[in-house]
């Protein structure tokens, strides 16, 4: 995140502070950050200092249009960070097994296949 977005982020956020009579603590348990990023955010030589992490969480409550009060981290980051399905994580394995020969000499051939994420792989 660059600096311009970081100051505008953070002219937002003041704003939206001035605006709410909550604690510092009680606003950032909304925001899902911890409280002494909310004292940083109003003193530009403090900025380098909060994550990335934390500047995203500002970010989009910044960019959400909502009021601290109303705001709920949980509702604008639903699909973020989803995990995969486990379904997806496990491979799915398959055996196959050929004897050819004849004359009693015989050749076992096994093909392990693994299906992981829809791709197949032959072993």
């Amino acid at each position: 995140m660059n600096e311009i977005c970081k100051e505008r982020t953070a002219a937002k956020v003041v704003q939206a502070l001035e605006k709410t009579n909550l604690r510092n603590i009680e606003i950032a348990l909304k925001l899902n950050i911890e409280a002494n990023y909310i004292s940083m955010i109003k003193n530009p030589s403090h900025y380098i200092k909060i994550p990335l992490k934390a500047w995203k969480k500002l970010r989009d409550f910044a960019n959400s249009g909502e009021t601290i009060d109303n705001y709920n981290v949980n509702k604008f980051n639903e699909f973020k960070d989803k995990p995969a399905d486990k379904e997806d994580l496990i491979p799915k394995p398959e055996i196959k097994a050929e004897i050819k020969g004849s004359d009693g000499k015989y050749t076992l051939t096994i093909d392990l296949i693994l299906t992981l994420n829809g791709k197949k792989i032959v072993i």
